[in-house]
């Protein structure tokens, strides 16, 4: 058996997606024996893995037909959809508060100024 998923983060619609080697999955469906399937999160691949109930990876299926994502685009989307639940609870607080205390739970060796525009607006748009 494989290591343990390490890195779970939240899509845009606040549903889970599990990290491995850059490319994100998403929840398909539970199988027998608390067997889960997750599928790659871009439709046109067929690309999959299936985790036991403590989240090790027993069975990969990843034939990709595509690069991984950029480092950076998951480092931003990673932040700004762990930073909207956070907007949405206190609405009166300032966007760029709210990102710069993201930020500092974050690693940010990655990051851009043209990073904190786009989820300050993302934030602005709640």
């Amino acid at each position: 058996m494989e290591p343990l998923v390490e890195n779970i983060m939240l899509n845009e619609k606040n549903k889970k997606l599990v990290l491995i080697d850059d490319f994100k999955f998403y929840f398909q469906k539970l199988l027998c024996k608390d067997i889960e399937r997750w599928a790659f999160s871009k439709r046109s691949c067929k690309a999959y893995i299936k985790l036991n109930s403590e989240h090790e990876v027993i069975f990969r299926n990843i034939g990709h037909n595509h690069n991984k994502d950029d480092k950076k685009k998951l480092n931003r989307k990673q932040v700004c959809n762990n930073l909207k639940p956070k907007a949405l609870d206190d609405p009166f607080e300032k966007p760029s508060k709210i990102l710069h205390r993201g930020l500092l739970q974050r690693d940010i060796s990655t990051w851009a100024s043209d990073d904190t525009k786009r989820v300050q607006n993302n934030l602005h748009y709640i």
